[in-house]
């Protein structure tokens, strides 16, 4: 059967804004695209005076006058001008000054090392970086580096600016106006010259040397390493160990290892240049490069994509298995003519793709609709997340709102709801879905059902718990096409063919897209839904904790001994006064943990009493905690003022604390010992609920202190 061609009218694409991504420091990624452990010798962030950012390492430069930058999505390195490099910032390890001078250079340079010789003309230093041959004229200068530095002093009582003249400075804060002319290393002794004395001082006497103040010529391009030198100079060569720079200041050109070097930056940086007309960035981490996607031969480890750097004349292959995203910036006019149909659905699959299309019927086994073509197409319900009816936009759920939607109530546990009907007026109604036609949508709420016309419900939502995390691999090449509205689309074995995206949806089958009409493009499994199918994956529902008035004693109380003497579940909560809850950091103090809820009328009863109990013991040896299940910020405050109590109150908003406490059941208490270990756990409440409180509080702080395990 011959290859259908579709051609899809995702409609309005747009940039889709990736700034997250562009503005986070990531590590670099190895194969499968995700974090390495740990950095590889070299390895930096490249910036270039166009504003491109790649995060790479160095490689073997093949001209002279550039440098070669390896990428970790790129199959071979990039050869950059250094003209056009504004930085290159590295991440050494902290490391210890070495030698006991500072050197400061007139252009605002730095060295530190070991002073080996002075003359007229040139002084020379050992560094841990090599050893350097200095001009006596580019030195500003010459100080012990561990030695508290004094400010530079100038001549008194000066009617107008001169030029500073040469001095040093001694430990008794004495100021001789002399040339420097000599040093012996043998006996640390400093040799000057002052008109027709020749005095010298030994090291241990001097404070700083100041040479003759030769202005300020600092290099095009400025080196820092972690021990405190700086140099400036013009930028000979970066290779995978070694930097090559070549400046005014030293008698050669000098050869310094990459090791320890925290940044190379460009003096003068030219203004970024605008996009050009096709171009597009390639972003991948912290990396971000302009040019052109085309295509590759694929090959074993490569994709079947190549990337054109912006001025290049060759592209280099793009590495299988390494997530990228390209943003191909606005749609191009011929994809915005095609005006979209008025009654345009769209369709949430689990897998991560969300498409427009016409939502034919749907039944309790299968939804149909017609996309891309006038054939219709079945899809299995349990693929589905979500649908929407017509193009009128959505406004986002309150929190609060959302959060009661999705509790099932206790006496719906056995047969809880499966779908979410919403309305165009943003009401919403829970049950179980039936039937869809093209006028009508049927839905059972409890055992009645119910029949509403389709152009009064704007969507219908699944509530079951499958799975909705994006879609795995299922083929080589597997891109994932997203525009800024939320529409998404995953490709398998997909390429390039005379300027069009062809490749295989689940869905929808061989597909071709022509690249004017793209937005965005990600290479690689897609790691997160885009923010349009993001809206539906939170919609699951949750259980609501029931409250245990009566328990299995006399006095309304349960015990949970599977707790006790165990060290407690450390956890951090928010409180409702904005600070944070740490249990790990209580210890040495007894810790009370009162699980509740504003719903729950044996926790209202009895968090006043939990209070009183407390006010009769130090607060500095025994602390309470009220954590809140799973209700609103502002619910909480209005409960905390009724009941007209002032406490620490902790915001379990997701209850994973109190499932990790197994709290199933409300009110439930803990009381944790100063070693860290829970010693007595109540659950529910009962008229003798604050003497056995209070008893428990009291043995718990005469048991000695023991660190927990």
């Amino acid at each position: 059967m011959a290859q259908q061609q579709l051609q899809l009218k995702l409609g309005r694409w747009r940039a889709l804004v990736t700034c997250a991504g562009l503005l986070a420091v990531v590590l670099p990624t190895n194969a499968s695209g995700e974090p390495a452990a740990e950095a590889r010798t070299g390895e930096g962030l490249l910036v270039l005076a166009s504003g491109d950012r790649l995060r790479g390492c160095p490689a073997v430069s093949a001209k002279p006058g550039e440098i070669a930058w390896q990428l970790p999505v790129l199959a071979a390195p990039l050869q950059i001008p250094l003209a056009d490099v504004q930085i290159v910032k590295f991440h050494p390890s902290p490391s210890a000054s070495h030698g006991n001078y500072r050197v400061e250079l007139s252009g605002g340079d730095e060295l530190r090392g070991d002073l080996v010789s002075v003359d007229n003309n040139t002084i020379v230093l050992r560094t841990q970086r090599g050893t350097f041959q200095v001009k006596r004229a580019a030195v500003a200068s010459l100080s012990h580096a561990y030695r508290a530095l004094r400010p530079r002093i100038r001549p008194l009582a000066v009617e107008k600016p001169v030029i500073q003249k040469a001095h040093v400075v001694l430990r008794n804060s004495q100021v001789v106006y002399a040339d420097l002319v000599g040093y012996d290393a043998r006996s640390t002794a400093f040799s000057f010259r002052a008109g027709s004395e020749s005095p010298s001082y030994r090291a241990n006497e001097i404070t700083e040397i100041v040479m003759a103040d030769a202005g300020t010529h600092p290099g095009p391009v400025s080196l820092e390493y972690v021990d405190g030198i700086r140099l400036s100079g013009e930028l000979e060569k970066v290779g995978p160990s070694t930097v090559v720079v070549k400046s005014s200041a030293f008698r050669e050109v000098v050869t310094l290892p990459l090791a320890g070097l925290r940044s190379i930056r460009a003096s003068a940086a030219s203004e970024s240049s605008a996009r050009q007309r096709g171009e597009a960035m390639l972003s991948v981490g912290e990396t971000r490069l302009h040019g052109r996607l085309v295509a590759a031969e694929p090959r074993a480890g490569l994709t079947s994509f190549a990337w054109q750097p912006s001025g290049s004349s060759t592209a280099l292959a793009i590495r299988a298995g390494v997530t990228a995203s390209i943003d191909f910036g606005p749609p191009a006019l011929s994809a915005l003519i095609e005006k979209e149909a008025a009654a345009e659905d769209r369709i949430f699959l689990r897998g991560g793709d969300v498409l427009t299309c016409n939502i034919v019927s749907i039944d309790d086994v299968e939804t149909v609709l017609r996309v891309a073509g006038p054939e219709p197409r079945h899809v299995l319900n349990a693929r589905i997340k979500a649908v929407e009816f017509g193009p009128q936009s959505r406004r986002a759920i309150a929190n609060d709102k959302l959060a009661r939607l999705l509790t099932v109530p206790r006496l719906q546990k056995d047969e809880p709801p499966t779908h979410v009907l919403g309305s165009m007026s943003d009401d919403f109604l829970r049950g179980r879905l039936l039937a869809v036609t093209d006028s009508r949508i049927v839905f059972q709420v409890g055992s009645a059902r119910r029949e509403f016309p389709r152009e009064r419900i704007a969507s219908v939502i699944w509530l079951d718990s499958a799975d909705d995390s994006p879609t795995k691999d299922k083929g080589a090449g597997l891109v994932q096409v997203t525009d800024a509205d939320g529409l998404s689309l995953c490709l398998a074995d997909a390429r390039l063919d005379d300027g069009c995206l062809v490749g295989r949806n689940e869905l929808l089958g061989d597909c071709r897209l022509r690249l004017e009409e793209l937005s965005t493009l990600r290479l690689g499994v897609p790691r997160t839904l885009s923010k349009l199918a993001q809206n539906y994956r939170m919609w699951k529902l949750t259980e609501a904790i029931e409250p245990k008035a009566f328990a299995d004693d006399a006095d309304g109380l349960s015990s949970e001994p599977d707790l006790v003497d165990r060290l407690a579940p450390d956890f951090t909560l928010d409180l409702l006064d904005g600070s944070k809850f740490r249990l790990s950091s209580e210890r040495g103090r007894v810790v009370v943990l009162d699980f509740w809820a504003s719903w729950c009328a044996p926790c209202v009863k009895g968090l006043p009493d939990v209070a009183s109990v407390m006010a009769e013991f130090d607060s500095q040896k025994v602390r309470l905690v009220a954590i809140n299940l799973q209700e609103t910020r502002d619910d909480v405050a209005q409960a905390v003022e009724r009941l007209n109590l002032s406490l620490s109150v902790g915001l379990d908003r997701d209850g994973r604390v109190a499932a990790g406490y197994g709290a199933n059941s409300i009110p439930y208490t803990v009381v944790v010992g100063a070693d860290g270990k829970v010693t007595r756990v109540f659950v529910g409440y009962g008229p003798q609920f604050a003497d056995a409180l209070k008893e428990a509080i009291t043995s718990t702080l005469a048991k000695p202190q023991q660190t927990g395990n």
